[in-house]
């Protein structure tokens, strides 16, 4: 039987064959170890393997007698357990792997594909308590057998926040833990630190971790590596996903968005056999996850942050700058038709408005987004969700357009509209007026605007008449 324990960079794959192997030792007679990085280190383990084992082939001048030898081993003996760690490239294995035999392979992969050679066990994050519980456990805070209850309430509470900031994964905690440890910082101070400088701490790793010695960073910055070596366009596209919201990114984003996101994708995504094989790629490494039922993709958010923190400043602002074009070519105007659709997306949208503040963005295509993200969560009683949304595109509007353009008195009537759904009249009062003038300035008195925005502030004024009269 062969089990492949795949999953993200970090995700605890190896622990999980180490404790396996901990556990079930008096079942085997043998269990031997090996690592598939690369052919190389394999047909060197394998060797290692014979000298352990004492065969006869052990010392043969070809070595390639060596490795057949341990094969023959494998499938005329019984009892054994073999386990063969970071065997990222399956095909590699295929050629050391017997073809018979009495014992259990467990392989340790980030791809998602095993097909034919080995049985799936997909690794994931933490959930929050069990992520405080490791947190915990590692910086010494509480005893190894100690559970999450046992903590103070403010340890609790600490450790569910770090361990939410490192989305579950068990590397990072490990090394927060180790890091707090060392430094004989609270989980408050971490915390802090980790909020002000979260690129230097996923850097941290200590000389006392064997089973894994590299940091966050370096194990991500690996992977991003390889991926950008085997297909440039997959790498593109791992840069976009790493500005987005890291759940549920609709493939229509990447398909529509395409034409805002470079040459390389604008290609890709044009052909369905191509796009398919771009994300393959990601999903081979474990850097994505796609739900196929909803035809979405989720990234974990230290991979999202580990690749923007080696982006430099540049490199950035071009992917935030080309994230926010891509989710307003994809956002519809907001219509009944297309609610389902705008509810995809209003994620990447307040997403975008983060990036459209962090750099200070004010093309068309922003207030454009702003206002119909804006309008959508206005038409679903989002009131506090829809306000910053809306204030910005008016205040960008009146910047780059100038305070008596078209667009600024739009602007000004949907936040109007917002203030009076939420009985906010003194607040709508004076924008309803403001983009009245405008609208009677520029497009005249019997345009369509212009009547819509006369008739708005008549429905206001009667609701400021009829509250008056209830005061009274």
């Amino acid at each position: 039987m062969t089990q492949a324990i795949s999953g993200l960079g970090g995700i605890g794959k190896t622990q999980l064959a180490v404790e396996y192997a901990y556990r079930n030792r008096d079942k085997y007679q043998a269990i031997l170890w090996t690592t598939a990085t690369t052919y190389e280190t394999l047909f060197t383990d394998f060797v290692a393997l014979a000298e352990l084992l004492d065969l006869p082939e052990k010392d043969s001048q070809d070595q390639t007698i060596t490795v057949n030898a341990v094969k023959y081993w494998f499938e005329t003996s019984s009892h054994w357990l073999f386990i063969i760690d970071n065997a990222d490239d399956l095909e590699l294995t295929r050629d050391f792997l017997p073809t018979c035999g009495k014992g259990h392979i467990i392989l340790t992969t980030r791809s998602q594909a095993t097909g034919a050679v080995a049985q799936p066990l997909e690794v994931v994050t933490l959930a929050p308590d069990d992520g405080a519980v490791l947190l915990l456990h590692r910086a010494k805070i509480t005893p190894l057998d100690a559970s999450l209850a046992d903590a103070s309430e403010e340890n609790q509470s600490d450790a569910k926040a770090i361990a939410h900031l490192l989305d579950g994964l068990p590397l990072a905690i490990d090394q927060a833990g180790a890091y707090i440890e060392r430094m004989n910082c609270s989980l408050s101070d971490y915390r802090r630190r980790y909020q002000q400088a979260r690129a230097t701490l996923l850097k941290e790793r200590g000389r006392l971790f064997s089973v894994h010695p590299e940091s966050v960073t370096t194990t991500f910055s690996l992977s991003f590596q390889k991926v950008q070596t085997v297909n440039p366009t997959a790498a593109d596209l791992l840069r976009f996903f790493s500005f987005l919201s890291p759940e549920g990114i609709p493939i229509a984003l990447v398909i529509e968005g395409a034409p805002e996101l470079g040459k390389l994708l604008k290609r890709t995504a044009t052909d369905p056999q191509r796009l398919d094989e771009t994300l393959s790629i990601l999903h081979s490494y474990s850097l994505v996850r796609r739900d196929t039922t909803t035809n979405t993709l989720y990234i974990h958010r230290l991979v999202q942050a580990v690749l923007k923190d080696e982006m430099s400043t540049g490199t950035q602002h071009q992917w935030a700058e080309r994230t926010v074009r891509a989710v307003n070519r994809t956002f519809p105007s907001v219509e009944v038709e297309t609610w389902q659709r705008c509810r995809q997306l209003i994620s990447q949208a307040i997403v975008c408005m983060t990036l459209i503040d962090h750099w200070h963005m004010s093309f068309p295509e922003v207030t454009r987004l702003l206002n119909d993200a804006g309008i959508y969560l206005y038409e679903h009683a989002q009131y506090t969700e829809a306000e910053p949304f809306l204030q910005r595109a008016l205040a960008i509007r009146e910047k780059v357009l100038g305070a008596e353009h078209p667009h600024t008195a739009t602007s000004l009537n949907n936040l109007a509209e917002l203030y009076r759904s939420q009985g906010k009249y003194e607040q709508a009062e004076p924008l309803y007026q403001r983009a009245l003038a405008i609208y009677e300035k520029v497009l005249g008195a019997e345009h369509s605007h212009t009547t819509t925005v006369r008739e708005n502030y008549a429905e206001l004024l009667q609701k400021i008449k009829d509250k008056q009269e209830q005061q009274s």
